[in-house]
C-alpha cells in the first residue's frame, strides 16, 4: 500500500465505513479492500482500492467522499465502480473499462472475489459467480481496451521536451516534470472530435461503417482542427499549418509532412478492416497533407495500428507496409542512431516510427526507442505510441500521468471518443 496524507484519509474512512460488516466467511470486510489496497502503487488508484465499496455497501454517499477531502478523479472512478441493481452486469463492467482507475480496481476485486477458498463452504451459487466474474475479467484484461488514441497523447507528451533538445538514448525520464501536449495531441484529438461528429449516420460507399459517414466526415475535420487550433493557439504548430487555422475557407496545401501521420491513429479504433483504415487515413490528411506523401505516411500509420490491434505478427505488418506503401524497413535503429536529424517529412519519419514499434517488446520500450533516435521527438513518438497502444495497450501508471497532463475538455473528448468506438 502506498501511504501519503491522501491514502491515510482514505485508509480511515475506509476502516471506519466497514468497521461493523463482516464478509460470507465472518471475517471483518475490511480486509477485503486492505487487500485490493496493497497491490496499488498510485495514490490516487490506492484511494479508490480502499473505497471502492463505501458507497454501495454502507451509508456514505458521494459528497461525503468528497468531503472527505478526495480528488474528483477518485470519485469519478467510485462512481462507475458502484453498481446500480437495475444496470446490466456486463454493461457496468464495460463502463469501468473506460477508467484506468477504475478499471484496475475492478480487476484486483474480480480476483479476489473469485478466490473460493476464502469461503468456508463452495456452492453452485459461489461457482455462478466465478463464471461470472471470469467474463467480466476478461472485458476488463482485453489489450488496448483504455482511451482510444491515448498512446499517441503518451508519445507526444513524453517527447515534448526532446524536440529541440534530442537524447540518442532510451535511457532518459518517462515524464520529465516540464512534459506537455503539443499540437500532435491537440490535432489527435481534433481528429477524434471529427468521428464523433461525422458518427451515426449510416453505412457510406466506400469505407463506411455505420458508425462514420465518410460524406460528413472532410467537413467536420475542418471545423474540429480549427476550433481546437483556435482553442490552443500556443500548441507549437508549423507555419503554413498556423495559417491554414485561421482562414475561413481553409484549402489543402500538398503537405508531406508528418502532421498527417501524427494524427491519425483515432483511425485505427473507427476502422472495420485494413482497407478501411486507410480510406478513413486518406481522409483525416486531406484537409491539410494533399501530397502523396503525406496521405501515404498517414494510410501507413493507421494501417500498422489497426493490424497490431488485431494481432497481426511483427514480420506480417514490416511486409504490409513495405508490399503496399513502398517504405524501406529493413534498416536498424542502431543503423540510423547517430546520424539521424531532424526530419518532418512523412518519408523521413514515419519508416523511423514504424521501426521504433517493430523493434520493441512493450509500450514504454516503443516510446522510448522512438525518442531515442533524435529528429522531431513528440511526432515520431506519437507515431510510434498509436501503433504500440494498439499491441500492447497502456501501462496504468502511463495512462494516468498522460491523463492528469491533459485539460478537462480534451479529456472529454478522449473519453466520449473511447465509449463511442471501443
Amino acid at each position: 500500500m502506498l501511504y501519503t496524507p491522501l491514502t491515510k484519509k482514505a485508509l480511515a474512512l475506509c476502516y471506519d465505513a466497514h468497521r461493523d460488516q463482516v464478509d460470507k466467511s465472518g471475517l471483518p470486510y475490511v480486509f477485503h479492500p486492505f487487500h485490493l489496497a496493497e497491490q496499488m502503487t498510485d495514490e490516487y488508484v490506492t484511494c479508490v482500492a480502499l473505497l471502492h465499496d463505501v458507497v454501495e455497501d454502507t451509508d456514505l454517499t458521494f459528497d461525503d467522499v468528497r468531503a472527505a477531502g478526495m480528488p474528483n478523479e477518485v470519485v469519478e472512478a467510485l462512481e462507475l465502480l458502484t453498481h446500480d441493481p437495475s444496470e446490466g452486469y456486463m454493461d457496468y463492467v464495460a463502463r469501468i473499462a473506460r477508467n484506468p482507475l477504475a478499471r484496475r480496481v475492478k480487476q484486483a476485486d474480480l480476483r479476489h472475489n473469485s478466490d473460493t477458498t476464502r469461503l468456508d463452504e463452495v456452492d453452485e451459487q459461489a461457482l455462478a459467480r466465478v463464471q461470472k466474474y471470469a467474463k467480466a475479467l476478461a472485458l476488463l484484461q482485453k489489450p488496448a481496451d483504455d482511451q482510444a488514441m491515448l498512446g499517441a497523447i503518451v508519445g507526444d507528451i513524453v517527447g515534448s521536451v526532446y524536440e529541440w533538445d534530442n537524447i540518442k538514448t532510451t535511457q532518459f525520464p518517462l515524464f520529465a516534470k516540464q512534459a506537455f501536449f503539443t499540437d500532435d495531441t491537440v490535432m489527435t484529438l481534433a481528429v477524434a472530435q471529427a468521428f464523433l461528429n461525422a458518427g451515426g449516420q449510416g453505412a457510406e460507399a466506400p469505407g463506411g461503417n455505420g458508425l462514420v459517414s465518410r460524406a460528413l466526415l472532410g467537413g467536420e475535420l475542418v471545423a474540429s482542427m480549427q476550433q481546437l487550433g483556435h482553442r490552443y493557439p500556443d500548441a507549437g504548430y508549423g507555419g503554413r499549418f498556423s495559417g491554414w487555422l485561421c482562414k475561413r475557407e481553409p484549402k489543402p496545401y500538398n503537405s508531406w509532412g508528418n502532421g498527417s501521420a501524427m494524427r491519425v491513429s483515432p483511425v485505427a479504433w473507427v476502422a472495420r478492416s485494413v482497407e478501411q483504415a486507410e480510406l478513413l487515413a486518406a481522409d483525416t490528411a486531406l484537409p491539410t497533407h494533399n501530397h502523396p506523401e503525406g496521405v501515404k505516411g498517414a494510410q501507413a500509420s493507421a494501417a500498422c495500428a489497426y493490424l497490431a490491434r488485431l494481432g497481426y505478427d511483427n514480420a506480417e505488418i514490416r511486409a504490409y507496409v513495405e508490399r503496399n506503401h513502398g517504405y524501406d524497413l529493413s534498416f536498424s535503429l542502431d543503423d540510423i542512431r547517430a546520424g539521424y536529424d531532424f526530419d518532418v517529412s512523412c518519408q523521413g519519419s514515419v519508416p523511423q516510427a514504424i521501426v521504433a514499434f517493430l523493434e520493441s517488446d512493450g509500450f514504454e520500450d516503443a516510446i522510448r526507442r522512438a525518442i531515442s533516435i533524435g529528429g522531431d521527438s513528440d511526432t515520431i513518438a506519437a507515431i510510434t505510441g498509436g501503433i504500440a497502444h494498439a499491441r500492447y495497450g497502456i501501462p496504468l501508471d502511463i495512462a494516468l500521468e498522460a491523463r492528469h497532463r491533459l485539460t478537462p475538455d480534451l479529456l472529454t473528448i478522449l473519453d466520449n471518443f473511447s465509449g463511442t468506438y471501443l
